[in-house]
């Protein structure tokens, strides 16, 4: 709580009678919020994702009090003034614009972009508590889906005192034949792949599927992990050994982050870095891409990209005082021939965007990332509730109930409801077969 202002702490409202003072604090969650914004040449879709950036803001604002946020932007998307205005306007100023140039090539590299935002969880080891909790999101995910994940998500690493959260994805080969040749070693893989043609079919015996980190999700804390991290690569940050590791290939990879990112930890050597890491499936949900406009609050100006509010602009940026921005030059080299990156299949198994399908089509909230083939579905061994997104039995007891019905194709319903995230909630386990509130909208009386 070291420098907070007490109003912001406490609220407007202030305290008003026992126990309110838990009831303010809860709320309060103090980390950096890292997260990316890149504008494409000829794209059209900037104005939504500009969009989003203000709305997971202003969400995150109001939901986790104490946060702060790093934007990092290439040139294209930092040229928007009225954008950063209207995001310093959101963030009540708790926000620093870190523009990424590319040298020379600076059309080549969008995707490095991504992991910029990564580099921020590896660079606060020290302070207050040792060391700052930083988290990075995807700012296109559905805000509900994701402020509850990351709820389960960080109160798991508190419990059990780690340091890292890595979410994953599954690729459709064996880990010896991973063409990174850095899978993540998550523990008890099997059981997150229910077909058991997948259990064995790799080239060395083990699963024919591995894991890769994804990247739209993460939570780091503490100093031992980050100090680990930097002995094992003899003071290389996360960044450098990037830059060094797509110096001068021509073609840079849509999940260049990734699988950068599996390599560094990989290289460090996993069997110090797993004493204080976790490992968990990422649940997305993409935000309003199935209305015609999904964000009606937020003053838009030329091609829908976001400006501040009238007036309020100003009064947030005083005279002589400036938005908080950087700029860094990120030197990749020029292309040579015959350099390439081996690049992972990125989501040939699961896929956010036909779960956002899946979800919206059959009146649900979200069943986790969706498979495109027949043959696995995560989530029918890892049972995550539908609507916190916790993974995990609750300490108090909570079970997660699996529902007995039938999706339309006739397979399981892989929706899993912790008791007290029912409407109304449960007090005991059903007797006999349950199903879940979508399967018994539509069952038969």
């Amino acid at each position: 709580w070291r420098g907070v202002p007490a109003a912001e702490a406490l609220g407007g409202g202030g305290l008003s009678g026992a126990g309110s003072l838990r009831g303010l604090v809860r709320g309060y969650f103090p980390a950096l919020f890292s997260i990316s914004l890149f504008e494409l040449e000829r794209s059209t879709q900037f104005g939504y994702y500009a969009c989003a950036t203000v709305a997971f803001v202003r969400g995150k604002v109001a939901t986790f009090g104490g946060c702060d946020f790093e934007l990092h932007l290439n040139s294209a998307a930092a040229s928007h003034e009225g954008l950063l205005l209207a995001l310093h306007q959101a963030a009540r100023g708790r926000i620093c614009f870190r523009e990424h140039a590319f040298v020379p090539r600076p059309r080549v590299a969008p995707w490095l972009l991504a992991a910029m935002r990564l580099a921020s969880l590896l660079e606060h080891g020290d302070g207050v508590g040792g060391g700052r909790t930083v988290v990075t999101l995807d700012i296109h995910d559905d805000a509900k889906l994701q402020d509850a994940q990351l709820r389960a998500l960080h109160g798991r690493l508190r419990r059990e005192r780690k340091e890292m959260m890595i979410t994953w994805w599954l690729a459709e080969d064996g880990a010896a034949d991973c063409l990174v040749s850095a899978p993540l070693p998550v523990p008890r893989l099997r059981q997150a792949i229910p077909d058991p043609a997948y259990h064995t079919s790799g080239s060395d015996g083990g699963p024919g599927l591995h894991a890769h980190m994804d990247a739209g999700l993460m939570v780091a804390q503490g100093s031992e992990l980050r100090a680990a991290l930097l002995r094992a690569h003899r003071g290389v940050p996360f960044k450098e050994f990037l830059r060094q590791y797509v110096l001068n290939v021509p073609n840079i990879p849509h999940g260049i982050e990734e699988m950068a990112w599996d390599c560094y930890f990989d290289e460090a050597g996993w069997p110090q870095l797993l004493p204080f890491t976790l490992f968990s499936v990422h649940r997305s949900l993409i935000a309003g891409r199935d209305t015609k406009d999904p964000f009606p609050s937020i003053p838009k100006g030329e091609k829908g990209v976001p400006v501040p509010a009238a007036g309020a602009g100003a009064a947030l940026v005083p005279p002589g005082e400036a938005l908080r921005r950087t700029r860094e030059e990120f030197d990749i080299g020029r292309a040579m021939f015959g350099n390439a990156l081996a690049c992972c299949r990125h989501s040939q198994v699961l896929d956010c965007a036909a779960d956002s399908e899946h979800a919206r089509a059959s009146g649900g909230r979200a069943v986790g990332q969706r498979v495109r083939g027949q043959r696995v579905d995560v989530e029918e061994q890892i049972s995550m509730c539908t609507v916190c997104g916790g993974d995990e039995v609750d300490p108090d007891g909570d079970a997660l109930l699996l529902c007995d019905g039938s999706v339309a194709d006739g397979s399981p319903c892989p929706r899993t409801y912790h008791m007290r995230c029912l409407s109304p909630p449960l007090a005991a386990v059903p007797e006999g077969d349950w199903l879940c509130p979508s399967c018994a909208a539509v069952a038969p009386a």
